[in-house]
């Protein structure tokens, strides 16, 4: 049969329009269970919290955590959770049914909170040497127990504090200890170091050595002239201004601000080189030099600050405000002289007295300052401003004594002996008479001694030796004087730059 074009195209666009105008089938999107709000977050005490859901049907829940218990009221779901003593957070699932659906709610419940205020759980908290008590707020949930196990350092928690008491730190060397804070079965340590008591110490002596180039910089130069073993230690310098404006004691702003900047500075120049030295590879021991390019003429405090391998201070230190630049006549004299005794060599100290006209010095013929009492064999040396010369007069310490077991009180006298043209060898007692003169060489490292003379018998008496005496007064009165053998440094001498 020959079909015709347009009968067909309508039959297709009627069945076209019935198809089109055909129902669908609709989707049912209703929710019949839903979360409405919850409040199941809890501190470590925990308590009770809700959930409330809207459903058609009945509710049920149930919790995956024994912790968290669950009941049902209605459309209301009640959460219990039991105390939580740990510093870690806890969570459960609570999964909430109404017919064929169901609906999870996530319970979580917070650690025991510890926070101090000035007290680190990470890093040690540091407590100065002398003797102190130390207050740290606190926040926690509840009682807070505190319990130390060092001598040292005992502990306790006071109206919201925990309280640190500390006795003194009797070592040249930090020393450490912790407490331990809980609460319920959440603790914590908190670990402490406490500093030795900052100490000035005369072993080591401070100088400016002018300026050298060293592979094509110029380093303003010091040394530290070690006197006696003080352990290990590294130089550092502040300007005048940065001490004065402090308005703290020394030792204070030796620990508070000299040695954190010191080794701040050391410790970025360990990490500079990715762990191919240690904190100790940088430190001086014995007398040494160090330097800085960065200096420009002037007066600096300069300090020796002691150190040990790890980076902590051991108390120790110098300090000294030297002139950096060209010294005048009377700064050249100043820092330490080694003087042949015997077979054997002395350090003579020279330190300021009063610019440009005395000097302290100590270290002659072998004797310590503080032999027998603190100071007592220092000697007042003045310095001729026309020769520039250093003139060793005797002088009598007057201002330190101490007590000799069978002579009484003492004190020391700086002289010589010198021989006359009788024969007959005396020391002198006239206070102001010259012992010696000592005159710097061309470079300034050297220096001659020659001696003086007194009259005696007649005669001038030239000194040939330098030493010190200890002098008291005698049963009749009078005033007498007493040696020690071997003590005694021979002129003329020569002195030389340390």
């Amino acid at each position: 049969m020959r079909k015709y074009l347009n009968i067909t195209l309508a039959v297709l666009a009627i069945a076209l329009l019935a198809a089109c105008n055909k129902e669908k089938p609709v989707e049912d999107t209703s929710v019949k269970l839903s979360v409405l709000n919850s409040q199941v977050t809890f501190n470590c005490q925990g308590g009770e919290g809700t959930i409330q859901v809207e459903a058609e049907g009945a509710v049920s829940a149930t919790s995956d955590r024994s912790w968290a218990s669950v009941s049902v009221n209605g459309k209301t779901v009640s959460v219990h959770v039991d105390p939580w003593g740990k510093l870690e957070s806890r969570y459960a699932k609570v999964t909430i049914r109404s017919g064929d659906e169901k609906t999870d709610v996530a319970v979580l419940q917070t650690g025991v909170t510890l926070s101090f205020e000035g007290l680190s759980l990470l890093d040690e908290t540091t407590l100065m040497g002398e003797a102190g008590t130390y207050r740290f707020p606190f926040v926690s949930e509840g009682d807070l127990t505190v319990t130390s196990d060092n001598d040292w350092l005992s502990v306790r928690v006071e109206d919201g504090e925990i309280v640190v008491v500390t006795k003194d730190n009797p070592d040249k060397a930090v020393r450490h200890g912790s407490i331990q804070c809980a609460y319920g079965e959440a603790s914590s340590s908190v670990d402490f170091v406490q500093y030795p008591i900052f100490e000035k110490t005369e072993d080591w002596v401070l100088s400016f050595e002018g300026r050298q180039e060293i592979s094509g910089n110029t380093y303003a130069v010091f040394k530290n002239t070690v006197q006696a073993d003080q352990g290990k230690y590294a130089l550092w310098y502040e300007t005048p201004g940065a001490y004065a404006s402090s308005g703290i004691p020394e030792d204070v702003f030796v620990r508070d601000v000299v040695y954190s900047e010191l080794t701040d500075a050391l410790w970025e120049i360990v990490a500079s080189y990715n762990g191919k030295y240690k904190f100790s590879d940088f430190l001086s021991s014995g007398t040494d030099t160090d330097g800085w390019t960065d200096m420009t003429d002037g007066d600096y405090w300069v300090y020796a600050v002691g150190l040990d391998g790890e980076g902590y201070p051991t108390g120790w230190y110098a300090a000294s405000l030297l002139k950096v630049g060209e010294p005048t006549p009377y700064e050249k004299w100043l820092g330490s002289w080694s003087v042949p005794r015997g077979d054997g060599a002395d350090i003579w100290i020279v330190e300021p007295n009063v610019e440009d006209k005395s000097y302290k010095v100590s270290g002659i013929a072998g004797f310590d300052a503080n032999d027998y009492a603190e100071g007592a064999f220092v000697a007042i040396v003045n310095f001729d401003a026309e020769t520039e010369e250093m003139v060793f007069a005797v002088y009598e310490n007057t201002s330190v004594t101490w007590q000799d077991s069978s002579r009484g009180a003492m004190n020391a006298l700086l002289s010589g002996q010198y021989k006359n043209v009788e024969g007959k060898t005396y020391y002198n007692s006239g206070v102001g008479n010259v012992i010696c003169r000592a005159k710097l060489s061309e470079d300034g490292l050297t220096a001659d001694l020659t001696p003086g003379s007194v009259t005696s018998a007649g005669a001038p008496a030239f000194f040939y030796n330098i030493r010190w005496y200890g002098r008291y007064t005698n049963s009749s009165g009078s005033r007498s004087g007493v040696s020690w053998t071997g003590y005694e440094t021979a002129l003329p001498n020569v002195m030389t730059k340390q």
